[in-house]
């Protein structure tokens, strides 16, 4: 990606010097929109082709090659018939080359003159006004946009007959294989009629270790499970309510290489790196936990579950993996997924770039899985590339399930109540924020939630996106307010990023205007410490859902908790502990449960047979696969979960509570969780009107002063302390500062 720009780049320079250097002469005979289009239309075609087409031209010779040098080795009878299509291919291809080249230069050569014609009437419009010519400037305008329509058309049908030709001529090969392929292992064989598969497992097909309680229930041999299993619950000794099932315990052959980036001592798992100068997500979380600090915290969670999950005789091995690119260059993502697949060869990878979704589409393209990878990927994603990719919170469609029902049981229909003096007597009308991606990926989402709501009797009345340039932010936030306020938005639905309010509630007070503001739990909007960096005479208006549970002291969240009674010290990342468990524990989870025989296809079958826990106030309800929970917003049909939490809760700003965030600062502004921090499956929400800001039985922290202590569904069982060494020296970890607190 950078080579590409590089040389992008080079070349422009090299231009623009060049026409520096020429004769004015030479002016006199060049139109000016012909010199911009070579200069930008032209050189970016040289761009794409460095960028992708090089790349995947080497990467698709080099397929050839080797993997036809391989066939040929194994099975050379089969080998000759797969690449049979291979001559025509190349054919086809060369032919639709000779064709398609002058079509694509008439349309290159079509844009420059469209370019000149648009360069020549605005640097002439005073002439054109001046002799009132403007319809005829117009008809010439349209005949130059129809002559690039028209070619464009032209080399869209040539593509539409021969791609689809291109493609469909390999499966040609494909299928001879197939059939040939089933013909010999079906055919009887000389010992008497018994087929070539009988008695052997397919590959690919799961085949999961019988879990203790399973074992129990059908009576079965229950002296092959570990030590660390306890027999009341059927999980490891683990105090956490989603301490994993017990498996038997592993002797024997685990089967070597099952699967890229598995073999018999290592399973390679990559943990993406993001840019610290480049990356939202991991801007912040330097300022929270410096990064050795959290590289600390990882080798120690690490430590951890090596000794509760069963890995078959294989160490997983995290390679770390440092990003080339921001969180939206999809050119950088795209390369860095190849390198992550083909140079590495690894089985997973742990997180990706927050906004540049190519690369957990291109892991998927190739067979890698790609765990808690990017920001608000679309359900959809999850379906198209199933089964590589997982996560933990909820997708957009998910959650907008609960949103929804918020939405159209609790608010529509009734007044602004809990909006500012100018709004809060007037019926509500909604507006909503959201982020969206350069390249759009929401407007299908956008269109199933206008069908829906209209049929419950809810509509929008303004929709606003903006895209993640933070430069841009304060100009957008101004423009977006603007519109909402003429608009008559009483309430304002936010699905976005942690900074964008920072600048809309101070556009809105700007403008004097105070409507509701509904926050969705998107990326840290429900959390304290983010709260308090919005314009307090705002938020104080804000209420809404989160799928996070409810707040516990610090010491008392889960990862914390665990490392602190496994290890008898207080975690390295204090903070971000808690945001880095949830995936770690998800690659070991489907390890443990999968079984030796490790694939995409045994994780996805490992997850799915998980037992649903959770569910109360300060433990979320987590699930994976098709348990009726969620459906299609557009068929209605309930479809696999990829994503680990369920339920979300209801809270409120609270401006006047005082307490710590989230980074133990201590400051007012809180949120209060309704109906102490209550859980709701998708359809459970309460409907009829909630009365929120009311602090009556509502929390901000469990466990703190004046509040309850952690609820009894939440309390994990009981177990003595391995009281393990942490796997770095103390005197390395660097001090908690303030920094997060004065941001």
């Amino acid at each position: 990606g950078k080579v590409s720009l590089a040389v992008e780049f080079d070349l422009r320079e090299r231009i623009y010097t060049h026409l520096q250097s020429l004769e004015l002469g030479y002016f006199d005979s060049q139109q000016t929109g012909q010199l911009m289009s070579r200069a930008t239309v032209d050189l970016q075609s040289i761009r794409f082709f460095l960028g992708y087409g090089l790349i995947f031209i080497t990467q698709s010779a080099l397929t050839l090659v080797l993997a036809g040098a391989i066939m040929f080795v194994l099975q050379p009878g089969l080998a000759a018939l797969a690449l049979l299509p291979v001559p025509f291919v190349v054919l086809t291809a060369a032919r639709y080359n000779r064709t398609s080249r002058p079509a694509l230069q008439e349309v290159q050569q079509r844009i420059a003159e469209l370019t000149v014609e648009a360069e020549e009437s605005v640097s002439g419009v005073r002439v054109v006004k001046a002799f009132s010519r403007e319809d005829h400037m117009l008809e010439r305008f349209r005949h130059r946009v129809s002559r690039v329509f028209d070619q464009n058309v032209y080399s869209t049908r040539l593509r539409a007959f021969y791609n689809p030709m291109i493609a469909f001529l390999p499966n040609l090969g494909l299928a001879v294989v197939l059939l040939v392929g089933a013909f010999t292992v079906f055919r009887p064989s000389d010992g008497g009629g018994e087929t070539a598969s009988e008695g052997t497992t397919p590959v690919g097909t799961s085949d999961l270790p019988v879990t203790y309680n399973d074992a129990k229930a059908a009576d079965g041999d229950l002296s092959v499970y570990p030590d660390n299993c306890d027999p009341e619950t059927g999980n490891v000794k683990l105090p956490s309510i989603y301490a994993p099932p017990c498996v038997p315990e592993f002797t024997g052959d685990n089967g070597g290489e099952t699967y890229q980036g598995v073999s018999s001592d290592t399973i390679k798992i990559v943990e993406y790196r993001a840019s610290q100068n480049g990356d939202l997500s991991a801007l912040l979380q330097g300022l929270l936990d410096p990064p050795e600090n959290q590289d600390k915290t990882k080798a120690a969670l690490q430590m951890m579950f090596d000794d509760f999950y069963e890995t078959y005789g294989r160490k997983i091995e995290i390679i770390p993996f440092e990003a080339t690119g921001q969180m939206s260059d999809e050119t950088a993502a795209t390369a860095d997924a190849i390198k992550v697949a083909d140079e590495i060869g690894a089985f997973a990878s742990w997180g990706g770039p927050a906004l540049a979704t190519s690369y957990q589409e291109t892991l998927a393209s190739k067979g890698v899985l790609c765990i808690g990878c990017g920001q608000g990927t679309p359900d959809s994603a999850f379906q198209e590339n199933a089964p590589y990719l997982w996560g933990y919170q909820a997708t957009p469609e998910q959650f907008l399930i609960n949103l929804g029902d918020f939405v159209t049981k609790d608010l529509n229909g009734r007044k602004a109540e809990w909006g500012g003096d100018d709004v809060k007597d007037k019926d509500r009308v909604f507006g909503v924020v959201h982020f969206e991606q350069e390249v759009p990926v929401y407007k299908d989402l956008e269109s199933e939630v206008a069908a829906e709501g209209k049929k419950r009797g809810y509509e929008t009345k303004v929709t606003e996106t903006y895209t993640f340039d933070i430069a841009k932010f304060p100009e957008r936030a101004q423009t977006i307010i603007a519109k909402m306020k003429s608009e008559g938005v009483t309430t304002i639905i936010f699905l976005g990023d942690p900074l964008m309010p920072i600048y809309l509630t101070e556009a809105a007070t700007a403008q004097n205007y105070f409507p509701e503001w509904v926050v969705t739990g998107t990326v840290l909007t429900d959390s304290t410490t983010f709260g308090r960096r919005y314009d307090p005479e705002q938020w104080k208006h804000a209420f809404g859902l989160s799928s996070l549970p409810a707040r516990t002291l610090r010491e008392d969240g889960e990862a914390y908790r665990l490392h602190n009674w496994y290890f008898g010290e207080d975690p390295a990342a204090s903070t971000l502990v808690q945001l880095m468990y949830p995936a770690i524990q998800q690659i070991y989870l489907g390890v443990h449960l999968a079984g030796p025989n490790l694939t995409p296809e045994s994780f996805r079958d490992a997850l799915f047979s998980l037992p649903p826990a959770g569910g109360g106030p300060t433990s979320p309800h987590i699930s994976f696969g098709d348990r009726g929970y969620f459906t299609s917003p557009i068929t209605g049909e309930s479809r696999p979960d990829y994503l680990a939490i369920d339920d979300t809760t209801l809270m409120f700003w609270d401006a006047e509570a005082f307490g710590k965030d989230e980074s133990g600062c201590e400051a007012a502004g809180m949120w209060r969780y309704y109906d102490m921090g209550k859980r709701y499956m998708p359809g459970e929400m309460p409907g009829g009107g909630v009365a929120l800001f009311d602090p009556t039985n509502t929390v901000t922290i469990y466990g703190t002063d004046g509040a309850p202590p952690i609820p009894a569904e939440d309390v994990p069982p009981e177990y003595p302390s391995p009281n393990k060494t942490v796997p770095y020296n103390q005197a390395d970890v660097i001090p908690p500062s303030n920094a997060a607190c004065t941001v």
